[in-house]
């Protein structure tokens, strides 16, 4: 009877292992299934947010009275900035201010512009990474490249310049530093390019 009761004892502990490991398995697995839904989640966002934009053109484009040709705007958002003259080791367009770094700020604001097309973000190859994250976070849909700019804030402008070939294209440069941009001047910028 020991025996026996060696036996089933050592049957249960090997069945309670197992069943340990599967369970291990399946909270790995459902944590993997959640990063994936979280995922298709921030592209159906992008998706619908892209489909919808027409339409905000259009009601823009009939109160502002501008006209669409074939030519894309797309924003250039100059991020290469070490910051050496604020005598800080982060560049300012990467400082907090009102709970978002001072780039998200800006790059919202041509985000939600219906008339921008497109944003490329033009930074040092540090940053790149921080970017791309902050680009998921944010869902942003319109931020289509990060490139890597020069030494000096024209190597920058033509890293951007050279990543877009088509020359129907509309590139608007602006400052990460400077978030208070607003609508009426991206508006009048594209508008101007038109002339």
């Amino acid at each position: 009877m020991s025996k026996l009761k060696k036996r089933v004892s050592r049957v249960s502990e090997s069945h309670a292992k197992k069943c340990i490991e599967k369970s291990e398995k399946c909270e790995k697995s459902e944590g993997l299934i959640l990063k994936i839904l979280k995922i298709l989640k921030i592209l159906m966002q992008i998706f619908i947010s892209r489909h919808r934009m027409p339409e905000q053109r259009k009601k823009i484009e009939e109160k502002t009275h501008i006209s669409r040709d074939m030519s894309r705007n797309i924003a250039v958002i100059l991020a290469g900035g070490s910051g050496s003259r604020f005598g800080r080791d982060l560049p300012k367009q990467f400082l907090k201010v009102a709970g978002k770094k001072v780039i998200e700020h800006t790059i919202d604001v041509f985000e939600h512009n219906a008339l921008i097309d497109e944003i490329a973000v033009v930074t040092r190859p540090e940053f790149i990474a921080d970017l791309e994250q902050m680009t998921l976070n944010n869902h942003y849909a319109k931020v289509r490249k990060i490139l890597v700019g020069g030494k000096e804030r024209y190597h920058s402008s033509l890293s951007a310049i050279n990543a877009y070939t088509n020359d129907e294209d509309n590139l608007i440069f602006h400052d990460a530093v400077r978030p208070l941009v607003n609508d009426r001047i991206i508006n009048d910028c594209i508008e101007a390019l038109k002339h």
